[in-house]
């Protein structure tokens, strides 16, 4: 994969982004969305796959900093009964302030997998930590996309499933909001 970047005058072609040896897969063809707090920090998360064949329990961030791309594991200690953290959406508020949202996953179904809670991540500037939400053991719960105001005003949004199911049917909004110490549900917006 590869990258454009504005300079302010013309779009030019920037740093390839590196590949981990996890993310080559015929299944995995695209990077998911990024957020840049400036022209010399950002982040592009990884796809992430949820098959058997690759370790459940590994996640990836690229990062952009210094004028080059790093990978950086985003899922530590991936809790026991969970597997397969897939991370849809980051948002870059500074080099030491980024959030990233999605959902973990189970394979402990009958057919495919099914999300078993919401996944938000914040990076400090030194490493990707898993903090707590109200979702996070709420089956059906995906967060789709994560925008920050400031600091202490940072939206999560995404849908909750039937949590009996596993197929794409009957979703409804789901928000979540970060006021500067805890993660609230904001489910009154319908």
């Amino acid at each position: 994969p590869w990258a454009t970047r504005w300079n302010g005058h013309s779009v030019t072609a920037a740093q390839d982004v590196p590949i981990v040896a996890q993310a080559q897969s015929p299944y995995l063809s695209d990077l998911e969305p990024g957020s840049f707090d400036s022209g010399h920090d950002g982040w592009i998360l990884a796809p992430t796959q949820v098959f058997p064949t690759f370790d459940p329990h590994a996640a990836f961030g690229y990062r952009w900093h210094g004028g080059a791309w790093s990978t950086v594991p985003m899922a530590v200690s991936t809790p026991p009964d969970r597997q397969g953290p897939e991370f849809n959406a980051v948002t870059a508020v500074s080099a030491s302030d980024a959030w990233a949202v999605g959902a973990w996953y189970s394979t402990k179904v009958l057919f495919g997998v099914t999300a078993v809670g919401a996944l938000i991540a914040h990076w400090n500037g030194a490493a990707w930590t898993v903090l707590p939400n109200p979702a996070s053991s709420q089956r059906g719960v995906v967060l789709s996309a994560v925008d920050a105001v400031s600091p202490s005003d940072v939206w999560a949004v995404g849908q909750q499933g039937n949590p009996s199911q596993t197929s794409n049917t009957g979703h409804t909004p789901f928000i979540e909001h970060w006021n500067g110490s805890a993660w609230s549900d904001r489910k009154s917006v319908v």
